[in-house]
């Protein structure tokens, strides 16, 4: 049921205390009114999973939810009561674009207004800002790449962050808002696995994220004979609300895969994934770890170039046996050229056998002037395929390892897609270089079918 307590008389000093300090407790105590797009200004109890979300007082929570379940309403009264009752605070709200920073803002002037709110001077009540007179700002601003680096918050928000343009950019900015003191909240609807919420979600990022997950049947709006149901009983839950009129409604107007994303709360497999989780996972366990050369071992190395701001990756496999091991790797980002080149020099010095370097674009002059003799290797769509589908078949067949902590490779294995265009790859093109090397004999130009 909903949470409901309505406050009777004096309020004594503790529970003003209490009040002040909890979220949950004052949205109680003071019903703040907000906008309804039908019904107009109301003045509601929580429903139950605000009520969890608001008394979750972790300092990092990542919230998977359908759409339209009243979490912009729920973040944007914990920043008004957040700036309340913390004088001085700065919370930021950074959302997919300025039509939906701009609605977040607009829920919390909507509650400043609740009668008999007692509330300090609006000092100032901007489009994307407004502040008060303890010296409090609450900063709604749509994504941009620099978007959250100039601010010190108390506490962020990133709304549909699995829709934000940068998101990696957005997170790498803020993240760092946790260790001085402040509170970090990710909020989206499913986007498919290739973006960073994905990542967040499933625990290969952020694994001290609190999770809250409300899929659509969790609502009483969804689901008002059915929502009170425990999350652990999920399929009852979701049977009753397929019995409901809103249901049999609106489930028709989309596809199967649009009302998973959109309602489902499921990571639908959009942009055609290449690599299966399952496999993935298997070949960090099967990973032996970084190792040093040794003689009676056969290694292979494949150098991804970096072009203008891409990382350079190198990548040695040990191939003496099945699964090949991954034991010497390193990622550079906006390295010099010359720089480049006594890298790869280092490592053919350092693990004997073949060498093998992009030589697309920047890659012919780096082998050019290197001072060891390596194999080029041109990257077109053909053999780019071949790439691919080598390590395809080496995951799924549980023929390669790398290390866990090569946390990299992991994430853009996860995330990478056929459409790759606008995707990180360089580790993935790297390992995908190697292995099919490791199939071929020397100036061959095909790719490895294990």
């Amino acid at each position: 049921m909903t949470v409901s307590m309505m406050r009777t008389g004096p309020r004594p000093a503790a529970r003003q205390k209490w009040v002040n300090s909890s979220t949950l407790a004052w949205a109680i105590d003071v019903r703040p009114q907000m906008s309804h797009p039908t019904q107009g200004l109301i003045r509601e109890a929580p429903y139950q999973y605000q009520a969890e979300f608001w008394a979750d007082r972790s300092p990092t929570r990542v919230v998977l939810k359908a759409r339209q379940t009243g979490f912009s309403q729920a973040i944007a009264l914990e920043a008004l009561h957040t700036a309340l009752h913390q004088a001085g605070s700065t919370t930021l709200i950074v959302s997919r674009n300025l039509e939906t920073a701009v609605n977040v803002l607009h829920y919390v002037k909507v509650a400043l207004e609740t009668p008999g709110l007692a509330t300090p001077r609006v000092t100032k009540a901007a489009e994307t800002q407004v502040a008060l007179a303890n010296r409090s700002r609450i900063i709604s601003i749509a994504a941009t790449r620099g978007a959250g680096r100039s601010y010190a918050a108390s506490a962020v928000y990133l709304d549909e962050f699995a829709h934000m343009p940068w998101a990696l950019d957005i997170y790498r900015a803020v993240a760092p808002t946790t260790s001085r003191g402040g509170r970090l909240t990710i909020l989206s609807t499913p986007n498919g696995r290739a973006n960073p919420f994905y990542l967040l979600w499933s625990g290969h990022w952020g694994k001290e994220f609190s999770r809250h997950l409300v899929p659509w049947y969790r609502c009483p709006a969804y689901n008002p004979a059915g929502w009170q149901i425990r999350l652990s009983a999920t399929a009852e839950a979701r049977r009753i609300g397929e019995l409901g009129k809103w249901y049999k409604t609106e489930r028709p107007k989309y596809s199967a895969a649009d009302w998973a994303q959109e309602y489902d709360t499921d990571f639908v497999e959009s942009g055609r994934p290449v690599f299966r989780a399952e496999d993935i996972e298997r070949a960090e366990q099967l990973g032996t770890g970084l190792a040093p050369y040794r003689p009676e071992r056969e290694y292979v190395t494949f150098w991804d170039i970096g072009r203008r701001n891409d990382p350079t990756v190198g990548t040695t496999l040990d191939i003496s046996e099945l699964p090949f091991q991954l034991v010497a790797w390193e990622r550079h980002e906006r390295l010099p050229y010359p720089q480049i080149q006594r890298k790869i020099e280092a490592r053919y010095l350092a693990y004997p056998g073949r060498h093998v370097v992009e030589s697309n674009g920047v890659g012919d002059p780096v082998i050019e002037n290197l001072a060891v003799t390596v194999e080029p290797w041109v990257t077109s769509p053909r053999s780019k395929q071949h790439m691919i589908e080598s390590l395809v078949l080496g995951l799924e067949g549980g023929q390669v390892g790398y290390p866990a902590g090569l946390t990299e490779i992991g994430s853009e294995l996860l995330l990478y897609q056929w459409d790759d265009e606008k995707l990180v790859q360089d580790c993935v093109m790297s390992l995908a270089g190697a292995v099919a090397v490791a199939g071929q004999p020397a100036g061959g130009a095909g790719g490895f079918m294990l």
